[in-house]
């Protein structure tokens, strides 16, 4: 069985297992990174669908803990600056 090649909206690096999908758009709750949506351009809008981008396991994780360590210090989410892993 042949598998296709995912690649990352972050890192543009093919994932080499499942990729995550994470929401670049604002939502009531749960996590969500605008960084995300300045990445997307016409070369790799397949990435992009339903306010959310396909991402390899690394720098999904990446986010989730920068998102995890704002929740717990209670840091309004316009006060939020991430980073990506692959320093974009």
């Amino acid at each position: 069985m042949a598998y296709a090649t995912r690649f990352c909206a972050a890192c543009d690096d093919p994932s080499p297992g499942p990729t995550k999908r994470l929401y670049y758009q604002q939502r009531r709750y749960g996590p969500f990174f605008p960084l995300l949506e300045e990445l997307k351009t016409k070369e790799n809008t397949f990435l992009f669908t339903g306010g959310r981008a396909s991402l390899c396991t690394a720098c999904a994780s990446f986010l989730q803990r920068q998102w995890i360590t704002y929740e717990k210090s209670w840091t309004a989410p316009e006060k939020r600056t991430y980073k990506l892993l692959a320093g974009k």
